[in-house]
């Protein structure tokens, strides 16, 4: 790999600490779309709703190419490789990022832009709705959130029904 942190001559702890510092860049993405989130439930006026989404959309395709990216499967493929040279903690953490790794992978760019999109059209559309107890209004943002999560539950893949894909 060409990230520098597969060559042998690397130590476990250096590519630990790799792994750390990646997953806070992926975490202060994800708290930058929720402030983006909090920002248009509390300040943000009704005319930059869409921009907003536009922007939440972004950061979430950002932080999904993150978490999905190479480098972070080569450092998990590595870590779990020297997973006796971990303390517990950095096993568990190692052990739970792959699993939510393998999950996330199964969802395209596309579809986390989507799902991001529509949440925030429907938060728009709601807030009209509501005021106006307009539910034939947002029922159709409604849909289109459930189609998304639908689809997910697919990627996903599920024993039963859909739903159990999306419980974790």
């Amino acid at each position: 790999s060409s990230n520098g942190f597969m060559e042998t001559n690397v130590s476990t702890e250096q590519r630990y600490h790799r792994f750390l510092e990646l997953l806070a860049e992926i975490d202060t993405l994800k708290n930058l779309g929720a402030l983006l989130g909090w920002d248009q439930q509390v300040w943000l006026p009704q005319a930059a709703h869409s921009e907003r989404g536009a922007q939440a959309s972004l950061i979430s395709q950002w932080a999904h190419a993150r978490f999905t990216s190479a480098m972070m499967e080569d450092l998990l493929g590595a870590l779990t490789d020297a997973s006796e040279e971990l303390s517990a903690d950095g096993v568990v953490n190692v052990r739970e990022t792959k699993r939510n790794y393998d999950r996330e992978k199964r969802l395209s760019p596309k579809l986390v832009a989507e799902m991001s999109e529509a949440f925030s059209r429907g938060y728009e559309v709601w807030l009209v709705a509501k005021q106006d107890a307009d539910f034939k209004r947002f029922a159709p943002c409604l849909k289109r959130n459930v189609e998304l999560q639908l689809e997910a539950a697919q990627c996903y893949g599920f024993d039963g029904e859909p739903y159990d894909a999306l419980l974790e």
